[in-house]
Parts: structure tokens; C-alpha cells; sequence
């Protein structure tokens, strides 16, 4: 589904390179940069929200099993905003940019569907990860026009980006072993 192609491992493992290779390394640069800032902001928002992914529908049996994150496991498992929609949305929304066909905007209502047909998240959850990844694109635009988007100022952004991904794997560590000692998550 959508939510696979533009998870963090579709998204930076495929869809970055493929846009990249076809689009060239300005939409590259222009989906990456609005990729990472679409990120920063989702993971502040769901450290400050916590809210809990919905539950899974009594007596429906699943083909395919679903994973969902358990809100205090880490950073990223609460419900809002749905990271998936927004990774789908800022990958449309740079498409969109790039080619002027607005049919890429669609790109991120696909990405949430999937999210809400498994029950991964509350369809405000992908609300919110939509308005986010198609934000960052603007945002991302405006503070980055296509005249300033260099390899050494992608870099320093891509760097920061693991600085902060970095930091957001020590709280993840620390909030892990607190809620354990709590016995709020199970140690496996």
C-alpha cells in the first residue's frame, strides 16, 4: 500500500533515489530537505501528543498481520500525525513542484488510506501528516529556492537531520527503560 512505498524505509530507500534518478538532483534536494523537515516537526508533535493508535477491529482476521508501535516504546509509535501520510504527502507535494501535474498531491491520500484501511492511525492522525509533508514542501521552497539548493547546504541539513535522529534514539533508549521499570512495557 501506499504506507509501505512511503514509510521511512520506502521512502529514503526508494523514492528518494528513483525521484533523484528521473527528476534529477533538484527534486531530490527539494523532496529530501522537506522530507527531514517534515520529520522534525512530526516527531516533536507526537512526543508532545502521545496519543494512541486506534484499535483493531473485534473479530476481523487480517491476511497480512500489522505492526503497530506501542505509544512509550519510542518516539515515533503515537498515532499523531501519521509519519507514513506525511512522507507520502512532502514525496507528491515535491513531484508536484518539480512537474506542475497536480495529480502527484494524490501521492499522500494514498499513503493515508493505507494508514487508516489497517488501523494504524485515526483519520485526524493523517489529517495532520498530510497538512504536515505538503507544508514542509512550501516552507521548504520558500527558505531553499531552487537557485540556493547547493550540495554543501543540503549536507550541513542532512547532517543536522542525524544529529537529531541521533538524540531522538537516546530518549528513545531512555524512555524504553524508564517505562520498563514502571512495567509499562513488556522487556522482551
Amino acid at each position: 500500500s501506499g504506507a509501505t512505498c512511503f514509510g521511512y524505509k520506502g521512502c529514503f530507500g526508494v523514492c528518494l533515489p528513483l525521484i533523484w534518478y528521473i527528476y534529477g538532483l533538484d527534486a531530490f534536494y527539494l523532496c529530501g530537505v522537506s522530507l527531514i523537515m517534515g520529520q522534525l516537526v512530526a516527531c516533536i508533535i507526537k512526543i508532545t501528543c502521545q496519543r494512541p493508535r486506534p484499535p483493531s477491529p473485534k473479530g476481523i482476521t487480517r491476511t497480512i498481520p500489522v505492526k503497530k508501535a506501542v505509544v512509550g516504546n519510542n518516539p515515533d509509535s503515537p498515532s499523531f500525525p501519521s509519519g507514513d501520510t506525511m512522507c507520502g504527502s512532502a514525496v507528491g507535494a515535491s513531484l508536484y513542484f518539480v512537474t506542475g501535474q497536480p495529480a502527484w498531491l494524490l501521492v499522500g491520500v494514498w499513503a493515508a488510506f493505507g494508514r487508516v484501511h489497517w488501523w494504524c492511525h485515526w483519520v485526524f492522525d493523517v489529517i495532520g501528516g498530510f497538512i504536515i509533508g505538503t507544508v514542509s514542501v512550501y516552507v521548504t521552497d520558500f527558505i531553499l529556492p531552487k537557485e540556493k539548493r547547493e550540495a554543501e547546504t543540503v549536507v550541513t541539513i542532512i547532517l543536522g537531520y542525524l544529529c537529531f535522529m541521533h538524540m531522538m534514539g537516546e530518549y528513545q533508549t531512555k524512555m524504553h527503560r524508564i517505562n520498563s521499570e514502571k512495567g509499562e512495557i513488556k522487556v522482551e
